[in-house]
């Protein structure tokens, strides 16, 4: 159970770590995206908008996530609905990169989503059986 938490962990802190990137000029932002695509972005600021508010929100799914993890025993339905999103994300990934020919480096966001939806999805799975185990113990066994 805690090397699935630790590794749920690791991703939201990768999750956030994109808040860096709001904060970079958008020269600096455009390159480092032209690194993973086919073109650079035009210098417009609706475009500015919508990436630096597309990696905010990155940031925020960040700290949802961690926060999921840290109140599980709490609430396990939320993780069983974050598990079920990052699962229902694969296959719209998968879409959109077929449609607009991305490159085939944007099928690691599916992997990913898959890995984490699985990994939300186990952990509400062991929390759930501890909490049976417990109830089954009694307070006389503690």
């Amino acid at each position: 159970m805690k090397t699935v938490r630790i590794l749920l962990y690791v991703f939201s802190a990768l999750f956030m770590l994109s808040v860096v990137f709001v904060f970079l000029p958008w020269d600096w932002l455009n390159a480092f995206m032209a690194l993973f695509g086919e073109y650079v972005y035009p210098d417009d600021p609706l475009v500015q908008y919508t990436v630096r508010m597309m990696l905010a929100l990155a940031f925020w799914i960040g700290v949802l996530m961690a926060a999921a993890v840290y109140q599980a025993e709490n609430d396990p339905l939320f993780l069983l609905i974050l598990g079920l999103t990052f699962l229902s994300l694969a296959p719209v990934t998968v879409g959109l990169v077929w449609v607009y020919q991305l490159p085939l480096l944007f099928y690691s966001d599916a992997v990913s989503s898959l890995v984490v939806g699985v990994l939300f999805l186990v952990y509400r799975w062991q929390v759930i059986s501890r909490g049976a185990s417990a109830a089954n113990v009694g307070p006389a066994a503690s």
